[in-house]
């Protein structure tokens, strides 16, 4: 334990240390090196002796029933060296094990009544001192249920919950996913709890593989474990309860640290984008870079730098302004290209001119100009389900992009489909071209948008993206990095339409304002932008290695041990 302390503080930094150091204290526990042995004690040799005498006597009794004996543990079966007062049993020698069952839930006189009923979601409890449901003395008769005691040790056997282990502080019934366990007077039942809490892994793997994990009674009895003598459970209980008080304290600290590195970096970002003047702004720059280390070493305050530089972007406050170049200039000669598009047909509800002031979100620089999003693509439309659907995909010919190959980071075509060159020109209109953005408008991942790289072949889309494809004097760098920003995203989010508002519609996204730059303004941003975030990947990358350095460290520790 004193190596292991020499690290508490690695362990503080890891990921996952103060949860490596839980398992560890378990570990030890059940090897017999967390506390000292005192051969005067009775040995576990003897106390399983004793223990036997006690079930012949409550078998006499008719307090339980007399259980198939099960097989001695064999030599090929034992895990490591135990103490020589120690020794190898089943978890069968600790108590009587009982699973429950669920009463009929078309009678409602098995339900609502005094007796508590506690169900596998309800064991990780630990201490289980009330339940979600009750049932009646009808239904503990005529059931198959079994009133457990206080103190009862509770497993639970199936779903995700399966190895999670609670004690009873109420008598309670269980059902069908629950193993209780009523110990015998000579077993501690916090040892007990503390031994299957260090099997649960254990426990998972053996119920891996079905449908829904599960174990059964019948493996969790005969499971082999190690008993200590009497005194030593005591002991061992009491060294444990300290050493899980320390991780709890190791925790709440790690905790607090990340909490003020998230305030901190949350205020300085704000400060960031409420800068109203270059001199408030370079402040706040500055506090943030001199503290880069501190902010930045966790993956949740790298993602927030990622949206702040995006807003900052869209803001105008990322790059310097040439105020001798005029977006509003500039504007006249992209409303040129879209009347000869449109063959000089426009669309009344994308009239820039009607941008009211109460519809402009923030301020940006003068030289900027507010249009719509419509005004600005020569093409804004989703694609469609080619006629057969699943039916007419290919293992080879023409991409067909789906939501799913959609991300922000670029198009991902490990599960892409493919269509033929008919199906292809039949949806001519929604082919994909070079330079396209691509934007999922349904789903769970409404909101995704990739650029489709310069060298990109032929490919169509779902009607589950959008195509937007931008006029001549737009770069689409600048509105991809627009459309990930926290603006857009939220936006996104409060236009959504269909029953279940998980829909963009083309109107809704024609409409949508874009603070739009000069053009060469619009390419230094996304080329800052870019810089940026490539530096944001480094310190991903960093904090990846510096957590897989700690995590390989730790384990060398705990190896040791």
């Amino acid at each position: 334990m004193k190596l292991l302390e020499k690290h508490f503080e690695i362990a503080l930094e890891t990921p996952d240390g103060v949860a490596q150091l839980r398992k560890l204290v378990l570990k030890l526990a059940m090897q017999g090196k967390l506390v000292e042995q005192n051969l005067k004690e009775q040995s576990a040799h003897k106390l399983i002796e004793d223990i036997n005498k006690e079930k012949v006597k409550l078998i006499k009794l008719g307090q339980i029933r007399k259980q198939k004996e099960l097989k001695i543990v064999e030599n090929d079966e034992v895990l490591y060296q135990l103490p020589s007062n120690w020794k190898w049993v089943r978890l069968n020698d600790f108590g009587t094990w009982k699973s429950g069952s669920t009463p009929d839930r078309s009678n409602s006189t098995f339900y609502n009544g005094n007796i508590p009923w506690v169900k596998s979601g309800e064991v990780k409890q630990g201490l289980i001192n009330e339940t979600s449901e009750k049932i009646s003395e009808l239904a503990l008769k005529k059931c198959s249920l079994d009133l457990n005691p206080i103190g009862s040790v509770l497993v639970a056997m199936y779903g995700a919950n399966i190895g999670e282990v609670g004690v009873l502080e109420i008598e309670a019934a269980t059902n069908q996913a629950v193993c209780a366990c009523q110990t015998f007077s000579l077993i501690n039942n916090k040892y007990l709890f503390n031994l299957i809490l260090s099997l649960k892994q254990n426990f998972i793997s053996q119920g891996a593989g079905a449908a829904q994990p599960n174990i059964s009674r019948e493996k969790i009895i005969n499971t082999v474990v190690p008993l200590p003598p009497l005194e030593e459970q005591k002991r061992i209980v009491e060294k444990i309860d300290q050493l899980m008080l320390l991780c709890d304290k190791l925790e709440a600290e790690r905790n607090r640290k990340t909490e003020l590195q998230l305030q901190m970096n949350s205020a300085a970002i704000s400060n960031l984008i409420k800068a109203n003047n270059e001199i408030s702004f370079n402040n706040t720059w500055k506090f943030i870079t001199s503290q880069f280390d501190t902010l930045y070493n966790t993956k949740k305050n790298v993602n927030d730098l990622k949206s702040v530089i995006l807003e900052l972007a869209i803001r105008g406050k990322l790059v310097k302004q040439d105020r001798n170049q005029s977006a509003q200039v500039e504007s006249k000669l992209i409303k040129q290209e879209k009347d000869s598009i449109n063959g000089g047909k426009t669309n009344p509800k994308l009239n820039n001119n009607d941008i009211s002031i109460n519809e402009i979100p923030f301020e940006i620089p003068e030289n900027w100009v507010w249009v719509r999003l419509g005004n600005i693509c020569s093409k804004i439309g989703s694609g469609s389900t080619p006629r057969g659907g699943k039916n007419v995909y290919k293992d080879e010919g023409i991409k067909f992009i789906r939501s799913q190959n959609v991300y922000n980071f670029g198009l991902v075509f490990d599960n892409v489909a493919f269509i033929d060159s008919d199906t292809h020109q039949k949806m001519s209109n929604t082919k994909v071209i070079s330079k396209d953005l691509l934007l999922n408008i349904t789903g769970g991942s409404i909101g995704r948008c990739a650029l489709v790289p310069d060298d990109f072949g032929e490919a169509n889309v779902s009607q589950h993206v959008t195509i937007i494809r931008l006029l001549n004097r737009i770069d689409n760098r600048f509105i991809h990095h627009y459309i990930l920003s926290p603006y857009f995203q939220d936006k996104i989010m409060q236009v959504q339409t269909g029953a279940n508002r998980e829909g963009l519609a083309k109107k809704n996204m024609e409409l949508m304002l874009v603070p739009l730059p000069p053009y060469e303004v619009q390419k230094k941003i996304a080329n800052r932008v870019n810089e940026l975030f490539k530096l944001c990947e480094m310190l991903e990358k960093n904090i990846e290695q510096t957590s897989k350095k700690q995590s390989q460290i730790l384990n060398a520790v705990l190896a040791q041990v």
